[in-house]
């Protein structure tokens, strides 16, 4: 089909070309040339339409219904999630941070613990 559609083409530049050089007008007989092959590319074209839409209609409706995708939802073992701190995040994407309160400290004990952690923090980078 594509061969056809080619020749066809290359006739018609053939005759353009023609008749730019020599002035003269397409003879009916050349004339009527192109139009079969025209009439035939176009023909090739509509069969093979026909072909593909009326007579192989279901093989390709049935290709078309298996390749489409399906959405599956797919529940997963559910607990607690955790985010990469340790925050618990619940399934609709809230993170929630829990605390506690162990015991009251006194201003001095806050003051004490900050310089505690502030020499092993220091340790640990300096070793």
């Amino acid at each position: 089909m594509i061969v056809l559609v080619g020749l066809v083409a290359l006739a018609g530049d053939w005759l353009v070309a023609r008749v730019q050089r020599t002035g003269e007008p397409v003879g009916p007989r050349r004339l009527r040339t192109m139009l079969i092959l025209c009439g035939l590319a176009l023909l090739t074209v509509l069969v093979r339409l026909f072909t593909l839409q009326v007579i192989h209609h279901e093989e390709y409706a049935q290709f078309a219904r298996d390749n489409q995708l399906e959405r599956e939802r797919i529940q997963g073992p559910r607990g607690f999630l955790r985010d990469r701190y340790g925050q618990i995040v619940d399934p609709f994407g809230h993170v929630w941070s829990i605390a506690t309160h162990m015991r009251d400290l006194t201003p001095e004990e806050i003051l004490e613990a900050g310089r505690e952690a502030m020499a092993k923090g220091c340790a640990e980078t300096s070793a």
